[in-house]
């Protein structure tokens, strides 16, 4: 999932969804806006006249929902105004 986190509402089940479509032991790529990055999308909405909505999910917010799942990060990055994680789901 790529650019999605912040679109969701706080009390969006998707996170929690994704164990019914991954198997055990498969992996999980989230990736998102860093601060300056959904500040340069954020520019690009107010120039054509629009607002680029924010809701309250953001990698913190999902690291902590997915870990609580069972989900576990396997590698994370952060580069070209996006931080990266894949998580693998446990069992």
């Amino acid at each position: 999932m790529m650019d999605v986190l912040h679109h969701l509402e706080a009390d969006d089940p998707v996170l929690e969804s994704l164990g019914r479509f991954v198997r055990l032991g498969g992996r999980l790529l989230l990736a998102e806006f860093t601060e300056e990055g959904f500040e340069i999308v954020s520019r690009a909405h107010r120039s054509e006249g629009r607002q680029h909505e924010r809701g309250p999910w953001d990698m913190h917010r999902a690291r902590n929902s997915l870990a609580s799942l069972g989900w576990r990060v396997h590698r994370e990055a952060v580069g070209h105004h996006h931080e990266v994680v894949v998580f693998v789901r446990g069992g």
